[in-house]
């Protein structure tokens, strides 16, 4: 476990960035869609570079990196331990039968499989393990209360 919060441990990794190249050539950006621009993290991204979304950009017609469930992420750690084919068979497989198992739901253009990964109080329990999340939402973020994220559960 030790390595593992040492890998997590983001403060540290910031700081060493901000000793080479500033702190202020970094930009730092919680992952939560309520606090992406408008919703939505290509529009965040363009943002932050200052381009903003038109009519001139191409953009995908549904997500292709969505969360996954906690039983379909129990299904693919189950293919995972198995070892009986490649890596990249296993994954085909894996998705194949997520997606001709769900149902597509046409609002949100994703398989019904594919949600939240972990509840907010969930995230809340493990970021317990990371006190060093409240420096980064104070020192990289300018947030005083330490928060580094806002969204709750549905």
């Amino acid at each position: 476990m030790n390595d593992v919060k040492e890998s997590l441990d983001y403060y540290s990794i910031l700081e060493e960035m901000a000793e080479v190249i500033g702190r202020k050539n970094i930009i730092v950006r919680p992952y939560e869609i309520g606090q992406f621009k408008n919703e939505d993290i290509i529009e965040d991204f363009l943002d932050l570079i200052g381009l903003s979304l038109n009519n001139e950009f191409i953009l995908p017609d549904k997500s292709y990196n969505p969360s996954m469930s906690n039983a379909a992420l129990e299904m693919k750690r189950y293919m995972n331990l198995s070892c009986i084919a490649t890596q990249k068979d296993m994954n085909d497989c894996f998705y194949d039968i997520l997606m001709r198992d769900g149902i597509e739901d046409s609002s949100e253009k994703q398989c019904v499989h594919f949600k939240n990964l972990i509840s907010f109080s969930q995230r809340q329990e493990f970021m317990k393990n990371y006190e060093d999340i409240k420096k980064i939402a104070k020192d990289f973020l300018n947030r005083e209360n330490g928060i580094l994220l806002y969204e709750r559960d549905n």
